[in-house]
């Protein structure tokens, strides 16, 4: 979910492969984007309610959905 996100590095499109890291720079995760790095700036620290409210559109409720992520 966007709310959860605080910092957003990069450039990416939706359905790239993108690392996941915790506050120390440590990679736990490595998941299949829904969204954009444009996107997911736009959107991040909001509730999945708002990303229509914010894109004009809403592809998904997730920014990583849990059956494209991987725990590393």
């Amino acid at each position: 979910m966007p709310i959860g996100i605080v910092e957003v590095q990069g450039i990416f499109t939706g359905g790239e492969i993108i690392t996941c890291l915790d506050e120390t720079g440590y990679k736990v995760a490595r998941g299949l984007t829904n969204y954009s790095s444009d996107e997911v700036q736009m959107i991040w620290r909001h509730s999945s309610a708002e990303i229509h409210l914010i894109l004009g559109y809403m592809l998904n409720l997730e920014i990583i959905h849990r059956e494209n992520l991987v725990i590393l």
